[in-house]
């Protein structure tokens, strides 16, 4: 996890957490569906999530060995935090990604959570 707190740090953010509530009245997180390249869908490349300082970064592990050293979603956070995300490209339809110009340390190892799933449980 440390290897992925250096991706991409110093980069301005590519936007905002997109959210939306559901039936129940519990706010959800609505992530980008596809990698920041454009690429891979992340429902079939999976990817790993982390919020850090405000932050969220979604990396998509098809991307994790590329050259490109941008390959993660930098979205801001706005409290408070979901319980739970989702993919979906439309909120973000309008957003045009910043790609880091700076190479950034090399990375020794993959992502150790992939996700495939298009939603997360609640926790507990």
């Amino acid at each position: 996890m440390a290897n992925l707190q250096k991706i991409g740090a110093g980069s301005r953010p590519d936007g905002v957490v997109r959210y939306r509530t559901d039936r129940d009245g519990t706010r959800v997180g609505v992530l980008p569906a596809r990698c920041k390249r454009q690429l891979h869908s992340l429902h079939e490349a999976g990817y790993k999530a982390v919020a850090e300082g405000g932050e969220l970064r979604v990396t998509c592990t098809a991307c994790w060995d590329e050259p490109n050293p941008d390959h993660s979603w930098h979205l801001t956070l706005t409290k408070p935090t979901p319980a739970r995300a989702e993919l979906d490209d439309a909120p973000y339809a309008g957003i045009t990604p910043h790609f880091q110009q700076t190479p950034v340390p090399a990375r020794t190892e993959p992502p150790q959570v992939s996700h495939r799933h298009h939603q997360q449980p609640a926790p507990g």
